[in-house]
């Protein structure tokens, strides 16, 4: 199965490569760049947690502050 994984992997990474490197297309990557700055400004994803909405920013990087943070989303 292990075998299977990689072979799939090689093979998309073949075809990823054809479509994008062989022929170099310049006009295809700027067309590329676009949608990635779109979709890079709409802000993207959610909030999925359900409860607030608080940023972990790393500043209180201790077990307890984990624990009661895993707490408080439980309540």
């Amino acid at each position: 199965m292990g075998a299977y994984s990689i072979d799939a992997l090689g093979s998309a990474f073949e075809k990823t490569k054809k479509a994008l490197i062989q022929p170099f297309d310049f006009w295809k990557w700027i067309k590329l760049g676009i949608i990635i700055i779109l979709l890079g400004g709409s802000g993207g994803g959610g909030d999925n947690s359900g409860g607030s909405s608080q940023q972990f920013d790393g500043k209180d990087f201790n077990e307890e502050s984990i624990e009661a943070q895993i707490e408080e989303m439980f309540d």
